[in-house]
């Protein structure tokens, strides 16, 4: 199972993806927006994440903006050129972004189809090339759909591709998507740490503390 944070924030994505040793970074442009660039432009933050990332290893997924499939294969060629070659294209599977995905995915870029919600989009996106699928698991339950039944028809369906479970809006939908078979699991920053700090984890640390505390008669490891 890979992990990836889900995230164009500079300042937590230093800080936070060696010590969870993260596989990647995803972004789209909603992110990108609410990242209040701290390097003044969207591109530089990516530059800046990019290259932290090829230091330490891991994936950085940036999105595509446009519509059309020229606007598509435009925005593919300018993220390739400013963050590198390496940088995971990430392309929404619509019939114009199917069109793109096919001619990139021959140029031998690297694609991940995106907003995916049914199975035949994700198939489409497969013989287009992508060799990542990345599900929506928030949105589709907003919807009504059911993202589990989605990763585990895909996994079963085409087992070789890569699926993301992105968009998660709590831990138990991580959980859903880890049982259903997903490869990878994009966390939010506010979704990462939400049951490190948890009552029952405080309750643990206290009463291990306390027993030590009583056999020993002080709190922490001391040198004989």
């Amino acid at each position: 199972m890979k992990l990836f944070l889900d995230t164009a924030d500079v300042n937590f994505i230093r800080s936070t993806y060696s010590m969870v040793n993260a596989d990647g970074v995803i972004t789209n442009p909603s992110l990108i927006s609410r990242s209040q660039s701290k390097y003044g432009s969207a591109v530089l933050d990516l530059k800046v994440i990019g290259k932290f990332i090829n230091e330490h290893g891991g994936e950085l997924h940036v999105q595509t903006v446009g519509k059309s499939y020229e606007d598509i294969t435009k925005d593919a060629s300018f993220i390739l050129e400013e963050f590198g070659n390496e940088t995971v294209v990430r392309i929404p599977v619509s019939r114009d972004g199917l069109a793109a995905m096919s001619s990139l995915s021959q140029e031998g870029v690297k694609v991940a189809g995106t907003s995916i919600y049914t199975f035949s989009q994700a198939l489409l996106a497969v013989k287009a090339g992508a060799s990542q699928l990345t599900v929506y698991a928030g949105r589709m339950e907003e919807n009504g759909l059911d993202f589990e039944a989605l990763v585990e028809l895909l996994k079963k369906s085409v087992p070789e591709i890569f699926v993301l479970v992105a968009s998660i809006r709590s831990m138990s939908m991580a959980e859903k998507a880890a049982k259903a078979g997903a490869d990878g699991i994009a966390y939010k920053p506010e979704l990462l740490f939400s049951e490190v700090g948890s009552l029952l984890v405080s309750k643990t640390m206290d009463g291990f503390a306390e027993s030590w505390k009583n056999t020993y008669e002080i709190g922490k490891f001391e040198k004989i």
